[in-house]
């Protein structure tokens, strides 16, 4: 079993084991918060990898990715902005203490608002959190961020 050969379900019920994973891969309950973004994690792992090659991220494509078994990227796969908006998101996620309810994104719940087809007012009031800012994030497909302070959306 390797990531990005197999599928996230099976991921998570492995770390169900928890004999096996503490012996074998005690990180892997640590990693699979990073990969939930897509279903297909081949392609996630790859693009991961191929990102973080060299330095400056030299092949990034904001509004879309990379070629994908000799295919050109298409919309069922995440962008590149969607793929590390999803990674800075979780390692803010990882540093904060969850939150109460299981399954909670600490970071990402009280600090990013998905900007759906909401009036601004509707999008400014789903900031809830002590810090009244949040970062708007607009169309996964072709990925648009904001910030949101002081009751106002601040084009970026």
């Amino acid at each position: 079993m390797q990531i990005g050969n197999v599928g996230i379900e099976r991921l998570k019920k492995t770390v169900e084991n928890q004999p096996f994973i503490s012996q074998h891969v005690p990180a892997l309950p640590l990693v699979i918060p990073f990969l939930e973004m897509s279903a297909n994690q081949e392609y996630l792992v790859k693009r991961i990898r191929d990102l973080a090659k060299g330095s400056c991220l030299a092949d990034y494509r904001w509004n879309s990715g990379n070629s994908y078994h000799g295919l050109q990227w298409d919309e069922h796969l995440p962008t590149d902005s969607s793929i590390l908006f999803h990674l800075f998101c979780s390692y803010l996620d990882s540093q904060l203490m969850p939150l109460p309810q299981p399954g909670g994104r600490p970071f990402f719940n009280r600090y990013v608002v998905m900007g759906d087809k909401k009036t601004s007012k509707e999008t400014v009031d789903e900031v809830t959190n002590k810090a009244k800012c949040a970062i708007l994030y607009s169309n996964p497909l072709k990925p648009k961020f904001n910030f949101i302070s002081e009751g106002k959306i601040h084009n970026c």
